[in-house]
């Protein structure tokens, strides 16, 4: 789908307006510039000034796009590959394993006829904790994540001396979707590490732009994220911010009705502002 954006951005550092225009109807299906197009612009004005400020990018597979704890610096847009989003895991869950698992790395030293996992050799050390992780019970995707995260060879970064995962993959992100707006409209570090899963080709927009082409989205955005905070205080906001793009804000005047009984419902709705009145056709059977 996203094949001739991604020709026009490898053989044209500074397009024309007329190559600029030729990728536009393909470059609107990206579903972020759709939900944040402003009321002031059509989506063709929106999605061509963003084309024109992207930059093109590529990562090979099992390598890390940033790490948490990162300033952010771009936002992202996926042409193709796909990616993996961890977050940390919680310190008690992380102790909790090693205390499981010392018994089994103790049986395993034992045979290797080694006192711990110092005494083995760094070429063989990796392939000892893919065996330990693999013997892990655990399920089977969540094995996959971790040994995706190992391969990466920044084991000191998510790992445990006793191979214990410190991170933990909370979704994947794939073709047309997009990462890294969480860091650029907070102006707080990167809450997650972005691990590719596959060869990644990227469209990018520097901080600087992404703050002047998104400006009223990101306010709109801490707001909404400051309201879900209220009523969901122990969730992330690295999390609140990916819930929030299912919503969408309707305003209703005085005295409207919203449904009534028995239609089906469609939408789940949070009360922002006002008052709502609820009624019930009730039945009374007299005996």
């Amino acid at each position: 789908m996203y094949a001739p954006v991604i020709q026009m951005y490898t053989e044209n550092q500074n397009m024309t307006e007329i190559q600029v225009d030729s990728i536009t109807g393909v470059m609107q299906n990206i579903e972020i510039l759709k939900s944040w197009c402003p009321e002031t612009s059509t989506l063709l004005e929106f999605t061509r000034l963003i084309s024109q400020n992207l930059q093109y990018e590529r990562f090979q597979k099992k390598n890390a796009v940033f790490e948490i704890g990162d300033q952010g610096d771009k936002f992202y847009i996926i042409l193709t590959g796909k990616v993996a989003v961890y977050i940390k895991r919680q310190p008690q869950q992380i102790e909790t394993e090693e205390q499981e698992i010392q018994t089994k790395i103790e049986q395993y030293l034992d045979k290797m006829q080694l006192s711990s996992i110092s005494e083995i050799e760094p070429p063989s050390r990796f392939s000892f904790y893919e065996k330990l992780i693999k013997k892990q019970t655990k399920p089977h995707k969540q094995i996959e994540s971790e040994l995706l995260l190992l391969n990466t060879g920044n084991f000191d970064i998510y790992f445990t001396n006793y191979g214990i995962c410190k991170f933990q993959q909370i979704s994947q992100l794939h073709s047309g979707q997009y990462f890294g707006d969480m860091a650029l409209t907070t102006d707080k570090p990167r809450a997650a590490s972005i691990i590719t899963i596959s060869d990644l080709q990227v469209l990018t927009l520097n901080k600087s732009n992404f703050k002047k082409i998104f400006e009223k989205q990101i306010k709109s955005s801490q707001e909404k994220i400051e309201y879900f905070l209220k009523m969901f205080p122990t969730m992330t906001k690295f999390k609140i911010s990916k819930l929030i793009m299912y919503f969408s804000s309707y305003k209703y005047s005085q005295n409207s009705r919203i449904w009534k009984q028995n239609d089906i419902v469609d939408a789940f709705f949070l009360l922002k502002e006002g008052e709502i009145q609820l009624q019930k056709k009730m039945i009374f059977i007299l005996f």
